[in-house]
């Protein structure tokens, strides 16, 4: 929160969002005042997620779909009052819906987890973990390649803003890059299924996740033929002409990204159930050098490549990060057996 409001209400925030994000400098001040208050966001996240740990950890996974749920109802009802109130003129309307939404979730969230805390046994002599300290070894890789991640979705903008048609460029991966969320949305928990069955579900978990590696990339694909995309693409998104065929060439490049993805998510399950974090650092560093040099090689001798550059790039440092983590990970499996034995 500190950092979060020293960019919201200090001169370094005209930097950061002028020159990181592109941010024109008349909309520099609304952006300000609307980051402002997601700065808030931190603390509520960071709580929310304590107890979804927990509630994930005992496997009742049904109270985040509920939390979420009533979440959404509480931010269109929000929304719908305050656009016939007339109050929508400012950007932190926005976020205070949000903010209002999290908060809900945050609520359902807390109350089943203290249900949870007081059924968690009672420390014992095995108990490593004493201080915030001995958590640091397995939480700063996790959070330094969340920081390295950050830097790649502006650097994809500035490139897309220098190639033959910034416009079309920058339009149809902001359109192709929520259809791929959907998709990555599916798989973005099996991290969490590998913590918590791999080790006594193994087959079943490989199975699962064979399985989506394979669906979701067919699915995406079919989404970029007309038969079956345009229903999607054309009626519901009204994208037409240019954007419509640059968008469909983007997702049927995308489509490598998503097989990868499931993968990559196993590799960091499976670092996180060892308790050595540090592959997953390595890969997203690797990985996102891999992405910024690729994005430069490709402005400077195909800038006409448009969208297709940001595509690309992603589905090409998707394998890179996968093939980085089982590198690592079989060194320490190795290292692991040598010292057991």
């Amino acid at each position: 929160m500190i950092i979060g409001w020293s960019i919201g209400l200090t001169p370094v925030g005209n930097l950061v969002f002028q020159y990181v994000f592109g941010v024109s400098p008349v909309l520099i001040e609304p952006t300000k005042n609307v980051f402002q208050v997601l700065t808030l966001l931190y603390i509520l996240v960071a709580v929310r997620n304590i107890y979804q740990g927990l509630i994930i950890n005992k496997h009742r996974t049904a109270w985040m779909t509920f939390s979420s749920s009533i979440r959404i109802v509480v931010m269109l009802i929000a929304s719908w009052f305050l656009i016939h109130a007339g109050w929508t003129n400012d950007g932190r309307v926005g976020a205070a819906i949000f903010i209002a939404g999290i908060l809900i979730e945050l609520v359902v969230t807390f109350l089943e987890g203290r249900v949870l805390k007081r059924k968690l046994p009672p420390d014992n002599a095995e108990q490593t973990i004493h201080h915030a300290k001995h958590l640091l070894p397995f939480y700063l890789p996790l959070l330094y390649s969340a920081l390295v991640l950050v830097i790649l979705n502006p650097s994809i903008q500035a490139a897309l803003n220098n190639t033959t048609d910034p416009l079309l460029a920058v339009a149809s991966f902001s359109v192709a890059l929520q259809i791929l969320n959907l998709f990555v949305w599916f798989c973005s928990s099996l991290h969490q299924i590998v913590i918590q069955f791999y080790t006594s579900k193994r087959r079943e978990v490989l199975i699962f996740l064979s399985f989506l590696s394979i669906l979701s990339p067919l699915l995406l694909l079919l989404l970029s033929f007309g038969f079956a995309g345009d229903p999607v693409l054309r009626n519901v998104l009204g994208l037409e002409g240019e954007l419509l065929l640059e968008t469909r060439g983007l997702l049927r490049i995308l489509a490598v990204y998503v097989a990868f993805y499931p993968w990559v998510e196993y590799f960091i399950g499976r670092s996180i159930l060892i308790g050595n974090t540090k592959p997953i650092f390595i890969g997203r560093l690797f990985s996102v050098s891999f992405a910024i040099l690729a994005l430069i090689l490709c402005i400077c001798f195909f800038p006409g490549l448009d969208g297709n550059v940001a595509g690309i790039v992603m589905a090409v440092s998707s394998p890179v990060e996968l093939g980085i983590y089982l590198l690592l990970y079989r060194k320490i499996s190795t290292s692991t057996m040598n010292v057991s034995s």
